[in-house]
């Protein structure tokens, strides 16, 4: 009697043990919560990273535009290798999402390993467009191609839906310090948006052109006022369709360089300066430059200057 009572002591212990166990592989160790195999339903889609800047170690604003594809979406935005050593970051950073133009209430914006999680009710229809805006991302201070993974959950640990998208951290300009002996370096159209920028409109700087450059149509070139020292060294820059300088101010030198293009106004209420090299210059320095192409202007108001 007392063996068969241990054989069904025995018995008990050891079915309970089966279905303990098979508990904690529904629930999980401690965590109460049933849990669900990650679902990856599709490719987010129309997806899009810009920056104000792309330059390296610069403070900015990023916005991410992508469709949602699989809701309802709790956390509408978590990123994967965008944070971390050497990467961006995000440790002063605010947010702001939009989805369907409507600005939601978030509820969370962790930092560590980054994601946004919106306030219930969550975004549930399918196709609705998101735009999340991260203010004041440091960018890395190395320059190169980063390869950010934007994704979206229903839930903690469910990548719903994802896609990659390369970011570009360039350095400000190629080279140089911006000196007289060791001017700042421009070799793409990207580095005339560096020189733009110059506080001063670049007076007391020094700029050097080391190759030819031509702008294209889809170019992101707008020319400002320049204050500064620009030497062309012998090079060409075409394709303009617009002033190279909108004027030329506060000592400004400009010095061996071709300037090739064709500025074509017509249908305008215009009243700036038009040109190719520039509009106007006033107490500036131009030598050694040789201009080639045609200004033509047609607009429905008077222009003060065309040169």
């Amino acid at each position: 009697m007392h063996t068969n009572k241990s054989i069904q002591k025995n018995f008990f212990t050891s079915v309970t043990a089966i279905l303990l166990s098979l508990v904690v592989m529904l629930i999980g160790p401690a965590t109460g919560l049933i849990k669900v195999a990650q679902v990856k339903a599709a490719p987010l889609t129309d997806v899009s990273i810009t920056a104000g800047s792309y330059i390296a170690g610069e403070n900015t604003n990023y916005v991410f535009n992508y469709t949602i594809e699989t809701p309802p979406m709790r956390f509408i935005w978590r990123p994967i290798d965008f944070v971390g050593v050497g990467k961006f970051d995000i440790t002063n950073s605010t947010a702001e999402v939009i989805v369907d133009g409507v600005v939601q209430e978030i509820d969370a914006f962790w930092k560590g390993t980054p994601y946004i999680e919106l306030t219930y009710p969550y975004p549930e229809v399918a196709g609705s467009t998101v735009q999340v805006t991260i203010f004041d991302v440091i960018n890395p201070s190395t320059p190169g191609t980063y390869s950010i993974t934007v994704a979206t959950a229903q839930g903690q640990g469910h990548t719903v839906d994802s896609a990659v998208v390369p970011v570009v951290i360039r350095s400000k300009y190629a080279s140089g310090t911006g000196t007289q002996n060791d001017p700042y370096i421009l070799k793409t159209v990207e580095h005339f948006e560096d020189l733009f920028q110059e506080e001063g409109n670049g007076q007391g700087l020094y700029f050097k052109l080391d190759n030819d450059i031509t702008i294209v149509p889809g170019d992101d070139f707008r020319a400002s006022s320049f204050s500064g020292n620009f030497d062309g060294d012998g090079h060409t820059i075409g394709g303009l369709t617009s002033n190279l300088f909108n004027d030329l101010g506060g000592s400004a030198v400009v010095e061996n360089l071709f300037v090739e293009g064709n500025n074509n106004l017509s249908g305008y209420n215009f009243s700036s300066s038009v040109g190719l090299l520039t509009g106007y210059a006033e107490d500036a320095t131009v030598r050694n430059v040789s201009v080639s192409g045609t200004v033509s202007v047609s607009v429905n108001n008077s222009c003060e200057d065309v040169g």
